[in-house]
């Protein structure tokens, strides 16, 4: 199954909105921005944000807005979303809770939210999962 597909399982409308925590070089974005009407990307690095910049302008994509910084700087702009992804993010941060937190703040109610994760003894995926409030889908 590949992330459109998991997208795809939400049912959220045409016009519903993203939030890609931490997009690195940006390769989930266009998948996002073909997907929702408007996403915000937030990386606290801003070397890596300026490459997802570079690889969302070679795509063309103008429904991007980039922002510099950690989920709390996107809770201080009130903005929300109803669907956010967090892609190999987690072993980056010390406290990987507070992106569960911040998170819970930033998504919309009924909103989803993917996590993909790394497990530390193979570099294997060993996590995808959609959840809303009352269910979680696991694949």
């Amino acid at each position: 199954m590949q992330a459109r597909d998991l997208i795809e399982l939400t049912g959220l409308p045409n016009n519903a909105s993203a939030i890609e925590i931490g997009p690195g070089e940006g390769y989930y974005l266009p998948e996002l921005a073909r997907r929702f009407t408007q996403v915000h990307a937030i990386d606290n690095s801003l070397a890596m944000l300026e490459l997802a910049k570079k690889h969302v302008s070679q795509k063309r994509l103008n429904n991007i807005h980039f922002i510099h910084g950690d989920a709390s700087v996107a809770i201080e702009q009130q903005l929300t979303a109803d669907f956010i992804a967090c892609l190999m993010v987690l072993h980056h941060i010390p406290s990987p809770h507070i992106i569960f937190e911040q998170s819970a703040q930033l998504l919309n109610p009924n909103g989803y939210m993917l996590v993909a994760e790394l497990c530390h003894h193979d570099q294997g995926l060993s996590l995808i999962h959609i959840s809303e409030p009352t269910r979680l889908l696991s694949i």
